[in-house]
């Protein structure tokens, strides 16, 4: 039943019954005719997070404690679930004219971000990343799905689990080494994923559906080039050049041969350096993290952020994170016309009506980081295939 039972039409300024209610479901209770609403859900939002804020009418006192901080809850746009987590704060306002309370709900990875993982063993040897970020889950009742993009294809042979760490950061480690990415599910569980998993029914086409955007072209934290290099020990016997080409030649002395990769749109000269890893043989992770520094902050450079009038695709779907959708911003630069991520989705009702605030990159800008898997960053690991190599 509605413990808010406010005149939607008052609060909202037009008389039609939202197509799509949002609900908080506690203790076999439904919790809706919500004032404000604001959900935001995200590649890189963990966890996801609800705020609500309503009027504070209770025509049964009996229910009021199932709204409270602890009680497990259900949030629902309409008939679909999209967050399953823990009412975290209820804040109650008393004014001559008016109780107000606000509810703010996360999602069950909340304890994943705030909690210290719970290991037996902090060393792991021979398993699989799935296996050990299930076991980082198991505790918190949280269970790990692979979307059929996702292949295992990375064997961990070592991997050290520091004490303090959350079970949050150390997901986030192995899942760089398996190249996905990881975020929240409508059920409260998380998902392993490539990027650009799934594809919406429809986009975003100025004039239709977007209500107001902004594009962004920035240089900032970009650079004319980046170039990995190798940990050595140079010894100057000469003092430093003063002549371009001389450094350039030098500096190609500690830079691993093919592990450069360049911004064509930075034309000052901006360099940045990456060292080698240990155990990287015949630099081939450097070679792929130099072009991914390059890629990934270009793709940021060029984020969109839209306000659309929907909260759902012409198919009914709810506006997802991780999805590919195609944009047609002809107001803005012709390069904003095309497919881009859908990075993350904040849904807002109040009195302004329903909205959905999006924000889109290009797919290279969430790849995940090439790493070096730690097994091979060991010295008995890196003095076989040096050795091997000679």
């Amino acid at each position: 039943m509605s413990l808010f039972i406010n005149d939607v039409s008052d609060v909202r300024g037009y008389g039609d019954v939202p197509k799509d209610p949002v609900c908080i479901t506690a203790g076999g209770y439904e919790f809706s005719g919500w004032e404000t609403v604001e959900i935001r859900v995200g590649v890189e939002v963990m966890p996801w997070v609800a705020h609500f804020e309503g009027s504070d009418w209770d025509p049964q006192g009996d229910v009021e404690p199932v709204l409270k901080p602890g009680a497990e809850c259900v949030i629902t746009i309409g008939s679909t679930k999209v967050i399953t987590g823990w009412i975290i704060f209820v804040e109650r306002q008393m004014t001559p004219a008016r109780k107000t309370v606000r509810v703010g709900v996360a999602s069950k990875s909340v304890d994943l971000v705030e909690c210290a993982a719970e290991f037996f063993s902090f060393q792991l040897n021979s398993t699989s990343v799935s296996a050990v970020i299930e076991k980082v889950c198991v505790p918190f009742g949280i269970k790990v799905f692979r979307e059929k993009s996702y292949v295992e294809t990375t064997p961990l042979t070592q991997f050290a689990v520091i004490m303090t760490e959350t079970g949050y950061e150390i997901i986030e480690r192995l899942t760089r080494l398996a190249g996905c990415l990881f975020y929240d599910r409508p059920d409260g569980n998380i998902t392993l994923a490539s990027v650009g998993d799934h594809r919406a029914a429809s986009g975003f086409v100025q004039g239709e559906n977007v209500e107001a955007f902004s594009v962004l072209n920035s240089l900032a934290d970009r650079y004319g080039s980046v170039q990995a290099l190798l940990e050595t020990e140079a010894v100057l016997f000469n003092p430093p050049p003063d002549d371009a080409s001389r450094i350039v030649a030098e500096m190609n002395l500690i830079t691993g041969e093919g592990c450069v990769a360049f911004d064509h749109e930075v034309k000052r000269h901006r360099p940045l350096f990456i060292p080698i890893e240990a155990g990287d043989a015949n630099h081939t992770v450097a070679k792929r993290r130099v072009q991914w520094e390059v890629n990934r902050r270009m793709g940021r450079a060029q984020a969109i952020r839209l306000t659309c009038d929907s909260w759902r695709d012409k198919a009914g779907n709810l506006w997802s994170p991780n999805t590919i959708a195609p944009v047609s911003l002809p107001g803005g630069k012709s390069d904003y016309s095309g497919d881009f991520l859908i990075t993350e989705v904040t849904f807002r009702q109040g009195e302004d009506g329903t909205h959905a605030d999006i924000t889109l990159m290009p797919t290279v800008a969430m790849s995940p980081e090439p790493i070096v898997p730690p097994g091979q960053n060991n010295p008995g690991y890196v003095a076989i295939t040096e050795g091997g190599s000679k």
